[in-house]
C-alpha cells in the first residue's frame, strides 16, 4: 500500500477567480431579479441577483399549468424565433424557486450593461456571460484540483530553470531551446516538454516511460468546493498602458463571466484542498520509475512564492507603477504579496483560472515562442504581452485569479 503525507490547505481568494465551464449563457438562460417564490412566500433580495435558470423546467411548468393561450405565445416566439419574445416570456414565469439553479451576485458594472442591452436580440452578443465550472447537479462552484496542480507545476519548473538550475546548465538548455524554435515548429512544438523532462531530470533512454518519471505523477491535489453564496458575475476589460499619459484604458472589447470573488472584492472568507504526496513512489533506489527529483511540501511553498512573486513584480512594473487611475486595489494586492517573504514556511501565492495571463501558464519568456499578431493593415507585427484583461469593478481594474494559501499546522 503507497505511503501517502496529507497536508490540508486553506484557500483565501484575493481577487476574482474563473474556472470555466466551457459554456456561454444568454439572457435566454438567466435573469435578473430581487424576489423570488419559495412556495409559501415571496423570498426578498436586498439587490437584484442573476439567478440562472432552467428553461426546461419553465417550459414544463407552463405545459403542466393548462394555459393554452401561454403555450400558444411560447409556441409563436420559438416557431418565429422570435428570441427577444422568448426571452421575456422565459423571464416573466421564471417565478418560483425550484425554476433556479443558482444565484450569483452581481457587479454594478453588469447590471448598468444588462439594463443597456435588454432591448437587444439575446443572441446578438448581449450580455453573454462565461459560465464557471460546477459539480452536476451542484449550485456551487469549485477549483479543480487539476487547476492547482497545473499552477503549482508551472511555478515549479520555472523555479528550477530560475533558481535552482546553474548557469552553465541553463544556457545549455537555452541553446538547445533556440536551435528547437529555429526549426519553426508550430507555435512551441514539441521542445517545451524536452526542457521540462531535463528541468526535471527525466531520463528518455530506449524503453523508458517519462510519464512514470514525472515527480508530479506522485502528487494528488483534492478539487476546493466555494460555498454557493460566493459567486458573483462582473465585467471584464482588455486594458493597455498609454506611454503618453500613463493611463490604463480600455479597448472596445468587454467580457461578461461568472466568477468567485474573492478579499479585493469585499468577500472575505476561505475554503480548502488537500495535498497528497506519495512518498513511496518518489524513492530512488531500486524504484520501477525512477523518479529523480523528489519534491516536498516546502518545495512547493518556496517555488509559489519565488514564481508568482516574481511575476508579480514584472507585471506591476510594466502596467501599473505608473498609471495613476484605477489601480487602488491592484496597490492593496501589491502590499500582500510584498507582505509574503521567502522562506516562509506555510504560505505562499498561486494564480489560477482564465485571465491569468500567459505569462503565468507557461515556462519563462527565454523557452517560449509565442505567434505575434500582425496589423493586417500595415503588415508590422503588433507585439506581444501588451495588454491586460482586467476584472472592472466599481471602477477599479482587479488582475484575476490572485489566491493566497495557508498550510495548516
Amino acid at each position: 500500500m503507497t505511503e501517502k503525507e496529507t497536508y490540508n490547505i486553506t484557500i483565501k481568494p484575493l481577487t476574482g477567480v474563473h474556472i470555466g465551464s466551457g459554456e456561454t449563457l444568454t439572457p435566454l438562460d438567466y435573469k435578473l431579479a430581487n424576489c423570488l417564490n419559495d412556495g409559501k412566500d415571496k423570498i426578498l433580495f436586498k439587490t437584484s441577483k442573476y439567478l440562472k435558470f432552467s428553461s426546461d423546467k419553465i417550459l414544463k411548468k407552463v405545459v403542466e399549468s393548462g394555459n393554452v393561450q401561454l403555450q400558444h405565445q411560447f409556441e409563436q416566439a420559438i416557431s418565429l424565433k422570435d428570441f427577444g419574445k422568448l426571452r421575456n416570456l422565459l423571464h416573466e414565469n421564471c417565478t418560483d424557486l425550484s425554476d433556479i439553479e443558482y444565484p450569483c451576485e452581481i457587479s454594478p458594472e453588469f447590471h448598468e450593461l444588462f439594463n443597456k442591452n435588454m432591448n437587444k436580440d439575446p443572441l446578438d452578443n448581449a450580455t453573454e456571460v462565461i459560465q464557471m465550472k460546477r459539480p452536476l447537479g451542484r449550485k456551487s462552484p469549485l477549483i479543480p484540483g487539476s487547476s492547482i496542480k497545473g499552477a503549482v507545476r508551472t511555478a515549479y519548473l520555472n523555479y528550477i530553470l530560475l533558481k535552482k538550475m546553474n548557469d552553465t546548465s541553463y544556457n545549455n538548455l537555452l541553446d538547445f531551446a533556440d536551435e528547437e524554435k529555429g526549426k519553426d515548429r508550430k507555435n512551441n512544438g514539441n521542445y517545451i516538454k524536452e526542457v521540462e523532462n531535463i528541468a526535471l531530470n527525466i531520463n528518455k533512454g530506449k524503453g523508458t516511460n517519462t510519464a512514470q518519471q514525472d515527480p508530479f505523477r506522485c502528487l494528488e491535489f483534492s478539487d476546493c468546493q466555494i460555498p454557493t453564496k460566493q459567486q458573483m458575475v462582473g465585467s471584464l476589460k482588455n486594458i493597455f498602458l498609454d506611454n503618453r499619459t500613463k493611463e490604463l484604458k480600455s479597448k472596445s472589447m468587454q467580457i461578461f463571466a461568472e466568477f468567485i470573488p474573492g478579499y479585493l472584492l469585499e468577500n472575505d472568507f476561505t475554503s480548502s484542498f488537500t495535498i497528497r504526496i506519495k512518498d513511496k513512489l518518489q524513492k530512488t533506489k531500486n524504484d520501477i520509475f525512477k523518479i529523480n527529483e523528489k519534491i516536498t511540501i516546502h518545495d512547493i511553498i518556496e517555488a509559489c512564492n519565488f514564481f508568482f512573486k516574481r511575476q508579480f513584480e514584472a507585471e506591476y512594473n510594466k502596467f501599473y507603477a505608473e498609471p495613476v487611475n484605477n489601480i487602488s486595489k491592484i496597490l492593496e494586492l501589491k502590499k500582500i504579496i510584498d507582505s509574503i517573504k521567502m522562506g516562509n514556511e506555510n504560505q505562499f501565492l498561486i494564480r489560477l483560472g482564465r485571465w491569468s495571463q500567459v505569462e503565468y501558464v507557461t515556462l519563462g519568456n527565454d523557452f517560449r515562442n509565442p505567434k505575434v499578431p500582425v496589423d493586417r493593415r500595415t503588415g508590422r507585427e503588433k507585439g506581444f504581452g501588451n495588454t491586460r484583461t482586467l476584472l472592472n469593478y466599481k471602477d477599479e481594474y482587479i488582475p484575476m485569479g490572485w489566491c493566497l494559501c495557508t498550510l495548516e499546522q
